[in-house]
């Protein structure tokens, strides 16, 4: 059988998700629907931190990037990759306290720069993705610039939906930029992942 990789969409044709602070929040969609009959027929999307920009109007650009996230993009479901002082360092530590006024499901899975997730923490956090997905919901996956961390769980995402480990990680590189995964830890990780 020939393998397939899964290519990148874009909701507003971009070439990274991780648009400068004050610019309107893009996200990067996995294009589900090349792996076949058994894909999810919802979406899996990755984003930057929403909300940054000059220190007086995050609180205005977080309202609107959550905004454009629902109208625009019509995300239901966040999965937030930040811990509560990695928020408050990006000025955005009412988060929680928006998406919540929006009606966003968000499910936290914080995991540190560089590193990897438990694989506890990976397995939860895949199986709250791929339910999403197959219910035919969209889910917006955050973490700081929609890279490193992002591409871990991009590439376990697609290595649950059956790729293999390397397939998983070029796409995810594809979808998200060269630093995808990109530490040594990470990268050890994900090219250990089995397909399912």
């Amino acid at each position: 059988a020939e393998e397939v990789e899964a290519q990148p969409t874009w909701d507003d044709l971009v070439e990274s998700p991780s648009s400068s602070p004050g610019e309107p929040l893009r996200v990067a969609w996995l294009a589900l629907s090349e792996l076949g009959p058994k894909a999810p027929r919802g979406r899996i999307g990755f984003c930057r931190a929403p909300g940054r920009g000059p220190s007086g109007q995050r609180r205005a650009i977080l309202g609107s990037d959550l905004d454009r996230l629902v109208a625009l993009h019509e995300g239901d479901h966040l999965v937030l990759l930040l811990d509560p002082a990695e928020l408050s360092g990006l000025g955005i530590a009412e988060l929680e306290v928006e998406a919540q006024a929006r009606r966003l499901v968000l499910a936290p899975c914080p995991i540190a720069p560089g590193e990897r997730p438990s694989s506890q923490a990976l397995d939860e956090t895949v199986r709250f993705i791929l339910a999403v997905a197959r219910a035919g919901r969209r889910v917006a996956v955050i973490s700081r610039d929609a890279q490193e961390r992002a591409g871990v769980i991009a590439s376990a995402c697609l290595v649950a939906l059956g790729l293999p480990a390397e397939t998983a990680l070029r796409s995810s590189r594809s979808l998200l930029g060269p630093r995808a995964a990109a530490s040594d830890p990470q990268r050890t990780f994900v090219l250990s992942m089995k397909s399912r």
